[in-house]
C-alpha cells in the first residue's frame, strides 16, 4: 500500500500487481516490473482489440468492461495479492482464462481462511466498482489503525521491522518526473475524465522471482506485505511551496471593480469574494485574470487563492491554471483540479488542436480540509532552455503534484482560477475564491 501510494502519487498506475512482482528482499518487500506502464505511453493504451495487458487473475473488472484504469484498479489488484499472501491461492479461481475473467466480473471472491483482520479491507479493495474501493491512504489507515497515515514514515518502520532494531534504513525523497514520450491526444471534454496515469516509466531494478511453492502468511506478515518500498520509485517527501516571492498582481476582491468580469449567476463579485457557479448548461467556468492590470506574466510564478465550497456533489472540481493562451479560440494551458470531497487531484494539459491530456492524477490530496476553507498553490516554471515545464500543485502548504512536462511544453501565458460542476447536469456547483495572489518565484 505504502508503494501505491508513492507509485500513484507521481501520477502512474502500475496495472500489473500481483504476487510475482513483489520480491522479498532483504530490505523488506519491494514492488518491481513497470514494464507496462511503460508500454502503455504507445497510443494504443491499455488495451488493443481482443487483447488485454496484465495478468488474468489479478485485472480488474473494469478493464474487462472496457473502461478505464485508475488508480483504484491497482487497490483491487492489491487486494487480490493480499489475498493471495493470506490463503495460498487467487480470489478468483479458474481453470481457464475466459473462466477467471468470469469470476473476476461476477463472483464474490474466494476468501476463505484470510485472517479476519484483513477480510473486510479486502473485500474493500475488491469491489466490483472502482468508486467504491478505499484508495491507498484509506487502506494505510485502515492497516495502521488510524486515518492519517505518512507513506514514507510507515516504509521506514516497516523496514525497520524488517531487519530488527539493528538496522536504521532511510527512505531517500525523489520527485515524480512527467513522460517524456508521446501520448494519445483527445478532445477536451467539460470535465477532467478519462485515462487517469501518467505515461512513464521508473526505472526498474534487478528481479528474482518469488518462490513457486505457495507462500501462506500470518496477519503480521500479510500487513508487512501492504506496506511496500517500491524498486526504482522511492517515496514522495514533497517540499512546501516557494517562499522569495515577489508580488506581480493581487486581488482580495473587496472591489467589486478590480477588472473581473462578471454575468449573472456564473461568476462575479459576491459579498468580498469572487463566486463561479455552474448549471445544467454550463459544464465548467474558468476565468483569467484581468488582462489590463498585468502586461507580463512571471516565470517562475506561483499563484495562489483561498478557497470555499458553497454547494456541489462529491465529484466537483475547482482549481487555478497557468500558461493559458487563446490562439483563435482555440486554448492552451495547464489545468490543476481538486475534488470537492478531496478524494483525488488533477493536473491536465490542453494543447490546443492537439487535444488535452492528464499528466497527473493522485487519488488522493495531503493537507486538504473537508470542512474548508483551502488554500491551493501552483507552480509553473520553465528549465532547460523552455524545453520543459515544472509543474506542483500545494493544498494548505502540502505538496499534491510535482511533475516536468518536457513533451511540446507550453508557452508562457495567462493565470486564472476554473470550476467543474461533476458528472450529473442536474448537480449545481459553486465555490468562492478569495485571495488571489500571482506572485514571480525569485528562488
Amino acid at each position: 500500500a505504502t508503494a501505491l501510494a508513492a507509485i500513484h502519487g507521481a501520477g502512474i498506475v502500475h496495472r500489473d500487481l500481483k504476487p510475482a512482482n513483489v520480491l522479498l528482499s532483504s530490505t523488506g518487500p519491494r514492488v518491481i516490473d513497470f514494464g507496462i506502464a511503460r508500454a502503455l505511453d504507445a497510443s494504443d493504451g491499455p488495451t488493443r482489440t481482443g487483447q488485454f495487458v496484465g495478468t488474468p487473475n489479478y485485472l480488474p473488472p473494469e478493464l474487462l468492461r472496457g473502461e478505464p484504469v485508475t488508480p483504484a484498479s491497482d487497490v483491487f489488484s492489491w487486494g487480490c495479492v493480499v489475498a493471495y499472501a493470506g490463503t495460498g491461492g487467487p480470489p478468483f479461481k479458474g481453470s481457464t482464462v475466459p473462466e477467471i475473467f468470469y469470476r473476476v466480473a461476477h463472483d464474490e471472491p474466494g476468501l476463505d481462511g484470510l485472517d479476519p483482520g484483513l477480510r473486510d479491507i479486502v473485500a474493500a479493495a475488491l469491489d466490483k466498482d472502482p468508486r467504491n474501493r478505499p484508495s491507498v491512504q484509506d487502506l494505510l489507515g485502515r492497516l495502521v489503525g488510524h486515518g492519517e497515515t505518512d507513506p514514507a514514515t510507515l516504509a521506514q518502520t516497516v523496514q525497520a521491522g524488517w531487519h530488527g532494531p539493528a538496522h536504521d534504513p532511510t527512505v531517500q525523497a525523489r520527485t515524480g518526473q512527467a513522460p517524456t514520450g508521446q501520448t494519445a491526444f483527445h478532445s477536451p471534454p467539460a470535465t477532467s475524465g478519462g485515462d487517469t496515469t501518467r505515461r512513464d516509466g521508473p526505472v526498474a531494478g534487478g528481479r528474482s522471482g518469488l518462490p513457486r511453492r505457495p507462500l501462506i502468511i500470518g496477519a503480521a506478515a500479510v500487513a508487512a506485505l501492504a506496506v511496500l518500498a517500491v524498486v526504482g520509485l522511492t517515496v514522495l517527501r514533497p517540499g512546501g511551496p516557494p517562499e522569495n516571492l515577489a508580488t506581480v498582481f493581487s486581488d482580495d476582491f473587496s472591489n467589486d471593480d478590480s477588472g473581473w468580469d462578471a454575468f449573472g449567476d456564473d461568476y462575479g463579485y459576491r459579498d468580498g469574494t469572487y463566486r463561479m457557479q455552474t448549471s445544467g448548461s454550463t459544464a465548467s467556468v474558468s476565468r483569467w485574470v484581468p488582462k489590463e492590470d498585468v502586461k507580463t506574466f512571471p516565470d517562475p510564478v506561483l499563484v495562489t487563492v483561498t478557497t470555499s465550497v458553497a454547494e456541489g456533489p462529491a465529484d466537483a472540481r475547482y482549481g487555478l491554471l497557468c500558461r493559458a493562451n487563446n490562439n483563435q479560440d482555440t486554448i492552451y494551458q495547464y489545468l490543476f483540479m481538486v475534488r470537492k470531497d478531496g478524494k483525488g487531484a488533477v493536473l491536465r494539459k490542453t494543447n490546443g488542436e492537439q487535444g488535452s491530456k492528464e499528466l497527473a492524477a493522485p487519488d488522493s490530496v495531503p493537507g486538504f480540509s473537508d470542512d474548508g476553507p483551502n488554500t491551493l498553490q501552483i507552480g509553473c516554471e520553465s528549465a532547460d532552455g523552455g524545453k520543459e515545464v515544472r509543474l506542483r500543485l500545494w493544498v494548505n502548504g502540502d505538496q499534491v503534484i510535482d511533475v516536468t512536462d518536457t513533451d511540446q511544453p507550453l508557452d508562457n501565458g495567462w493565470t486564472g482560477m476554473e470550476l467543474q460542476r461533476g458528472g450529473n447536469p442536474a448537480q449545481v456547483a459553486a465555490v468562492q475564491f478569495d485571495d488571489f495572489d500571482m506572485s514571480k518565484i525569485l528562488g
